[in-house]
């Protein structure tokens, strides 16, 4: 397992259209990923669950990645979440 923690910079905070990028992304793997926030836990892959959340800006947030295929879903998220 890996984890990945980060810290949203966006003014918007999370928002639906890099969250899609990501997921659609995402589901090519078979690692599943997790996303820890305050006391909740969710899967990434469920956009609607992650929105729910209300991570804004300076919030942050860990990245639990489990898998064979982990490092290569480890590598995506660092890509991408620097637009979130």
């Amino acid at each position: 397992m890996r984890k990945l923690s980060f810290v949203v910079q966006k003014e918007e905070g999370f928002h639906l259209k890099p969250l899609t990028e990501i997921v659609t992304e995402l589901k090519k793997y078979s690692a599943s990923v997790n996303l820890r926030y305050k006391d909740k836990v969710v899967n990434i892959k469920n956009i609607l669950a992650i929105l729910s959340l209300g991570i804004g800006k300076g919030q942050e947030v860990e990245f639990e990645i489990d898998g064979e295929d982990e490092a290569e879903v480890e590598q995506i998220l660092r890509e991408r979440i620097v637009n979130i």
